[in-house]
C-alpha cells in the first residue's frame, strides 16, 4: 500500500505545477476555473488583497459576489495550501461576508484580459 506524501512533500510538488497567483494579476482580469463539477468566473478587483468578484453555476454564487480569495488547498490535507494561488487539483478557498466557500478540485484555469487569453492548465 502506497503512503500519502508528507505535508512538506505535497507542498513542494504543488509548487512545481502551473498555477495562478491572484496577487500578480491586473485589476479587471477574469479567471475562469472549472472544478470537478462547477465553473467559476473570478474577476480580480484588488490583487494585493486577493479581492475578487465571483460568479458560478453553483446556486449560491449565481449573482456576482465580492469575496477574498485566500488560498489553494491540497485536497488530501487541508492544512497544506498556497496563499492566493489557484492550482491544478487544488480546491479554492474563498471568504465571503456571510461565510467561507471551498470548491472542488480545479481541473482547468484560464486568464482573460482585454484582447488576450491564456490557458494556464
Amino acid at each position: 500500500m502506497q503512503e500519502l506524501p508528507t505535508p512538506a512533500e505535497a507542498l513542494a510538488a504543488l509548487k512545481k505545477q502551473p498555477g495562478i497567483d491572484i496577487t500578480k494579476q491586473q485589476p479587471g482580469t477574469k479567471i475562469i476555473v472549472e472544478t470537478d463539477n462547477l465553473i467559476f468566473e473570478l474577476k480580480v478587483i484588488d490583487p494585493s488583497k486577493g479581492l475578487v468578484e465571483a460568479t458560478s453555476n453553483s446556486p449560491v454564487l449565481r449573482e456576482p459576489t465580492l469575496g477574498q480569495y485566500l488560498r489553494g488547498v491540497y485536497v488530501l490535507d487541508a492544512s497544506v495550501g498556497i496563499d492566493h494561488w489557484i492550482g491544478r487539483t487544488m480546491q479554492m478557498f474563498i471568504r465571503f461576508r456571510n461565510g467561507d466557500y471551498l470548491t472542488g478540485p480545479a481541473v482547468t484555469a484560464s486568464l482573460y484580459g482585454p484582447g488576450w487569453t491564456y490557458d494556464v492548465f
